[in-house]
């Protein structure tokens, strides 16, 4: 009767437990996030996301930043050079930022440069990235679908369609050249 029993239970127990799982694929709530909490981290930090949560992550780097927008095909491109721990930034573009099929107005011209402050938005565990800048002239946006991001207080919002960003590592003036050719 015990090995019966006990092979019962080697049957039983994947089988609960199997049942208990969360279904792949589940449905996300679409009810609005609730305005939450904000927390600075700090180098070091560990952020535990439990279970399901919809988190939003801002990561905030302080920058020189040349932007060129392109009315007519609608796109826009940010050559971004990143402020250095001592505070400046060091003549080289760090990252590039580019989207296509921009909707709404880009509020700045054509041709843009200053220091920034650039916010990349994302969150944990779901597709969909926007981005930021933050000028003296105001808050720009630049979001996919998703809103969870929107500020309120922004002098624009844009929307895209397509885009992305890679890392680089060459000095402003020689990608000038190349923009300009």
């Amino acid at each position: 009767m015990n090995g019966r029993r006990a092979m019962a239970l080697l049957l039983v127990v994947p089988a609960l437990m199997m049942s208990m799982a969360p279904t792949v694929g589940a449905q996300r709530p679409t009810s609005p996030l609730p305005s939450g909490n904000r927390i600075v981290a700090q180098d070091g930090d560990v952020v535990v996301v439990e279970n399901d949560a919809r988190v939003r992550i801002v990561r905030r780097r302080e920058a020189n930043v040349r932007v060129v927008f392109n009315a007519a095909e609608r796109w826009l491109l940010l050559l971004v050079d990143y402020a250095m721990p001592a505070g400046s930034a060091d003549g080289r573009v760090d990252y590039v930022h580019h989207y296509t099929d921009i909707g709404g107005d880009w509020p700045f011209g054509a041709r843009w440069e200053g220091p920034a402050t650039i916010e990349e938005y994302s969150m944990v565990a779901q597709g969909g990235r926007g981005l930021g800048m933050a000028t003296s002239q105001g808050l720009v946006q630049v979001l996919p679908s998703q809103q969870e991001f929107r500020d309120a207080n922004a002098v624009a919002v844009l929307s895209h369609w397509g885009g992305g960003g890679q890392s680089v590592d060459v000095p402003f003036d020689e990608r000038r050249r190349g923009l300009q050719q």
